[in-house]
């Protein structure tokens, strides 16, 4: 994908970090990051990244399991909202934040209220937000994962559904919640992940009946007026459709369905007609990217559990699709791994063309732009940048500064295949001065964890930290994982079971199918912003 796009800006929005059963497998985390940054398309051309996974499932309160990672080009002048400063900062080098995300000072992380979804007794449904500031130009990131339908025959009984109602709610609540600071209030932005939206059941049960000699049969529990099972049977009874609390089956047609009839059942799909003012969304011209089958053998076939619905979306302000050139490149949205087990989820991605001045985006008499985005299912963002030569000498001279200053502590090797030596436990804030910058040159092999410089050493060395500074003496193994950085850098929230991922060996699971995947990619984001180079 990336060889197709290439792109100064990656962003990738993951959702279910751990899977269902996150317990077992959220350990699975740090080799799935090292694999990632080793990929010759990341290692060798994104000299800065930023990852951000919400790992800690003992916070029940807050733990979305939420993932997001933001990787960029040398060539960019880029700062990152810091949430906890209320200004903007260089991004150099690469970090990492994973654990409960309580480090991460340049992520927003939301969890919805219970309320939001009265059925469930517990979920993991969320957002998270990030804001840049691209040669100037303020746009967020907005990662989000809302409710699903627990039963079919309930999303059945009526239109809108209770569930429509449920997700209509948290994703108002959440555009709501974006615009936090006064001095930005319209900050443009990109809300991508699993939105969970489904076709409308019920209008789908009157189509599905809608021939004169089709007829419905509602089966009963015994005993009880409880609807569990409803079967839609042609002239000659066989039956066309058969829904069950967690069971959707077309019967004959069931993996072809809606690969056949894409164009008319989109009118079925109407969660975001409600949104039309905020907005807005490429044509879809890809099949339902939900619920795929996760055996290697059926890359092509839908689950019988659920009505197959495009639930993985890319969605923009209106603000920020204005900047879109459509002339320039054609956008491209479309799913990513038609013929491969991709999971149920089928990775959604969105590519086009746009164009960034400076203070441009937060500016309603700027200039027109563009520039190109690519967006797939959970979410990949990548942007090849491109700037107005009409800036003024000193705005030039400031970002030649800011570039200059990426360049020299940005973090430009092959990530190693281990990250198990720690070089500082303590805090370890980004500073642009020209002094640090210089002493960062001669630290290109550095990378962050929460704030915590890491690097490569001998195995078993031991590092000696001043305990007056509430540091930790740890002795480094190559047995050490990401996961386990992430809590070593904030003690004071250790849950129980850390100390035993201290002598855990590196486990390998055999993965014969994709529902043992510890996540899930639902959407990729990549935007290409055409800039004129210096």
């Amino acid at each position: 994908l990336l060889k197709r796009h290439p792109s100064d800006f990656v962003a990738l929005h993951c959702q279910e970090v751990g899977g269902k059963n996150y317990e077992q497998f959220m350990h699975v985390l740090d080799p799935f990051l090292k694999e990632m940054l080793r990929l010759p398309e990341i290692s060798q051309e994104y000299t800065r990244c930023r990852l951000y996974f919400d790992s800690d499932y003992t916070s029940q309160d807050t733990f979305t399991a939420l993932g997001c990672a933001y990787f960029i080009r040398q060539n960019i002048p880029v700062q990152q909202w810091n949430f906890q400063t209320s200004c903007f900062q260089a991004v150099v080098n690469r970090q990492i934040f994973a654990g409960n995300l309580i480090q991460a000072q340049s992520l927003r992380k939301e969890k919805f209220p219970r309320e939001f979804f009265p059925e469930a007794k517990w979920s993991r449904k969320g957002f998270t937000q990030t804001r840049w500031s691209i040669n100037g130009c303020v746009l967020d990131m907005v990662n989000v994962h809302l409710f699903h339908d627990t039963s079919n025959l309930l999303a059945a009984e009526q239109s809108p559904s209770v569930y429509s109602t449920f997700r209509k709610t948290a994703l108002q609540y959440t555009l709501q919640r974006l615009p936090f600071d006064k001095a930005n209030p319209q900050v443009p932005f990109a809300i991508f992940g699993d939105f969970n939206f489904r076709l409308d059941c019920h209008r789908f049960l009157e189509q599905m009946a809608e021939q004169p000699n089709d007829s419905i049969d509602k089966i009963r529990q015994p005993d009880s007026d409880e609807i569990t099972r409803i079967i839609i049977r042609n002239a000659q009874n066989k039956p066309k459709l058969t829904i069950e609390k967690k069971g959707f089956n077309l019967h004959d047609n069931h993996d072809t369905f809606f690969q056949t009839n894409t164009h008319l059942y989109k009118t079925l799909d109407f969660e975001l007609s409600s949104f039309q003012d905020h907005l807005f969304e490429f044509e879809k011209t890809f099949p339902p990217s939900y619920p795929f089958s996760e055996e290697n053998n059926e890359a092509r076939c839908y689950l019988k559990a659920r009505c197959p619905s495009w639930c993985d979306r890319i969605l923009l302000s209106h603000s920020l699709r204005s900047y879109v050139n459509l002339e320039a490149n054609r956008p491209v949205y479309n799913v990513i791994g038609e013929d491969v087990c991709m999971g149920d989820h089928k990775p959604v991605y969105l590519a086009l063309t746009v164009r960034l001045v400076q203070g441009s985006c937060s500016n309603e008499d700027a200039p027109s732009l563009s520039s190109s985005l690519l967006l797939p299912s959970n979410c990949y963002w990548s942007a090849d940048l491109t700037f107005d030569k009409s800036l003024n000498n000193n705005n030039n001279n400031n970002d030649h500064h800011l570039s200059n200053t990426q360049l020299s502590s940005s973090f430009s090797a092959t990530v190693d295949d281990t990250f198990s030596s720690i070089t500082n436990i303590s805090s370890a804030s980004i500073d642009t001065n020209d002094n640090n910058n210089n002493n960062n040159n001669n630290n290109n092999n550095n990378m962050y964890l929460n704030n915590v410089q890491i690097c490569s050493l001998f195995p078993n060395e031991q590092t000696n930290l001043d305990e007056s500074k509430n540091d930790i003496c740890i002795n480094v193994h190559k047995t050490y994982n990401i996961h386990d950085f992430a809590y070593f850098a904030q003690p004071y929230v250790l849950p129980s079971w850390s100390s035993t991922l201290k002598t855990k060996p590196s486990q390998k699971l055999p993965l014969s199918n994709s529902h043992v995947l510890w996540t899930k990619v639902r959407c990729c984001f990549v935007v290409v912003v055409v800039v004129d180079r210096f």
